[in-house]
Order: C-alpha cells, then structure tokens, then sequence
C-alpha cells in the first residue's frame, strides 16, 4: 500500500495492535528501565556488548550500520567501555586507518552475566504459562522475526517431531495464507487441508506426521496415512519459503518412507502438480514415479494434477 494511500479500518487496527504489543512487551521484559536487567548498563549499552560478543573484532561502522545507530552515540559508548576494560582497539592488518574493535577478558566475563541475567528473566515469563502457551509465544516470535524481515533463525538446531496440541490448526493456516497465496489458489484448497488432517489421529500405528520446528518456529510439516492396507499416502508436505534450501523437504519424505516400510506397506502414493517443481524433484530423487497426470481446475486455476508412487517391495536378488 503506497505510504500517502488512505488507510482502511482493517489497517488501522493492524496498526494499533502492533503497537499495542510493542507497549506490552517493552513494559514486561523492563526496556523502559535505563537501567537494564539491574546492570547499570542502558540497554543499547547491553546491545552493543552482544554485538561484540558474536564477533571476534568488529569495526565501529559495522556495529552503527548493524544497529542502525548514530555514529557519534556509539563512538561515545565505545570510549566508556574502553575505559572500564571491557574493549580493546586494534589496527586492521589490511587498513591501519580502520580500529578492529573486540571484548577483552573482562568484557567477556560481563557479557556472560547480562546474558545469564537475560535469559532468565525471559525463563521466568515462560514458566508461568503451560506448555502449550510457550510454544505459541515462541512460534508468534518466529512469525514476527520471519515477516519482518529476519528470516528463518539460523542458530538453533533443527527439531523434527511428531505433532503436537495446536500444530494441526497451525499447518491447516499456513496452507491457506502463504501455501496457497504462492500458486493463487481459493479457500477450497485450506478446506481441503483441514478435511485431510481431520482424519489424522484415528489409524495408531498405521499412520504418522512429522513437524519441523527451529526456535521455536514451525517450518514445514508431512504425514504419512494408510489408503488401504498395503499402501500408504503421503500427505500434506509443505516446507515455509523461508526454510526452502536447507533440504528439509527431502528430510520429511525420508522419515515418510523409513516409517511406511517399518509399518508394512507395500508402497506410497502421493497427488501433486504438475508446476511444484520443487517437491516433484523431491519426489523423483526419492525414487517415486509418474504414473498418472490429468487436466484439472485445482482450487480455481488451471493445472495438470500428477500421481506419484514409490514400491516398497523388497528388490530381488
């Protein structure tokens, strides 16, 4: 929406409830205090010694553009923390002009403090709510973090498990505001979505889905449901564009194989486009083949639907 566009009540509520979050959220973790975590540092302060502990050295250019931060201010900063010891400055080997700029012994060991003092401070938040609720508080942080530009969290590892309370919802969702956003599909497919998983949970034994999760973000998910009693579909697989290159994809069709041999079936088959090129290629390098394809008006756009089957027969020798 152009910024000197009129602003419609749907957006302006949007808005306000943004900022009504901000306010909640400034307020309950304490940073209005200029005093942050009761650590007589202010917390850009904190902020700036985080930067430097994920670094070995950095520049003060580098630090003001990764922060966004006014130049002069942080120049100023820099100057106190030198002067407690909690910095040291080095020419650059390629540029003497140019000061690398990393935490010394001290600086470290204090960074170390905030860090712990931080984490349970936001600990303490989270243990006050059941389970369920933590995991939605994390999964809300990973959908702000990822539309607002951060993109999918690198630094935690990555966790593939079964479904839990409230991922089926969460998956039915995300077929129908991003999946089928991506290919220009109507609300019958996030109906059609629900109908599948709505089965799931009665065949123990038979049947099993996978979700896979980093920092506490929901990234893609598959299932695994019995068709009849020597074939298995495979279901549902979706992987967030944001997760899409980490391989997770192969990893999910992976585990619906291991499982479906495990469990005795025969073979799989799977329903697909024709244009999803991406889980075709999945589908191929795992040894499924095209055994059908027909014209069909998928969800309102026009499309070639596929077939896929993989035989889980033992090979003979």
């Amino acid at each position: 929406m152009p910024v000197d566009a009129p602003e419609s009540p749907a957006f302006q509520a949007r808005v306000e409830a943004l900022r009504r979050f901000n306010r909640l959220y400034t307020r309950r973790i304490g940073l209005l205090q200029s005093n942050h975590l009761d650590s007589g540092f202010s917390l850009t302060e904190a902020r700036l010694l985080y930067e430097l502990s994920q670094r070995v050295t950095i520049t003060a250019s580098t630090l003001c553009e990764s922060l966004s931060l006014d130049q002069g201010y942080v120049s100023r900063i820099l100057k106190r923390f030198q002067k407690q010891g909690l910095i040291q400055r080095r020419a650059s080997p390629a540029d003497g002009r140019v000061q690398s700029i990393g935490l010394t012994a001290k600086g470290k060991k204090l960074y170390a403090g905030l860090d712990a003092k931080a984490h349970a401070s936001v600990a303490a938040l989270l243990r006050g709510k059941p389970e369920g609720e933590q995991r939605l508080l994390a999964e809300a942080a990973g959908t702000l973090e990822r539309l607002l530009g951060a993109g999918v969290p690198e630094a935690a590892p990555l966790l593939i498990r079964p479904p839990q309370p409230g991922d089926l919802g969460w998956i039915v969702h995300r077929h129908g505001a991003a999946i089928a956003k991506e290919f220009g599909w109507d609300t019958r497919f996030e109906a059609v979505i629900a109908e599948i998983l709505g089965q799931y949970g009665r065949h123990p034994g038979r049947e099993q889905g996978w979700v896979a999760e980093r920092g506490g973000t929901i990234l893609g998910s598959v299932f695994l449901m019995p068709e009849d009693e020597s074939t298995a579909r495979l279901r549902v697989l979706y992987v967030e564009p944001a997760a899409r290159g980490l391989g997770l994809g192969k990893k999910l069709v992976d585990l619906c194989i291991a499982f479906a041999r495990q469990a005795g079936y025969a073979r799989i088959v799977l329903w697909t486009h024709e244009f999803q090129k991406a889980a075709r290629n999945i589908y191929q390098g795992a040894g499924f083949r095209l055994v059908e394809q027909a014209e069909s008006n998928s969800f309102g756009v026009p499309a070639v639907s596929e077939t896929w089957e993989l035989d889980l027969k033992p090979q003979s020798r």
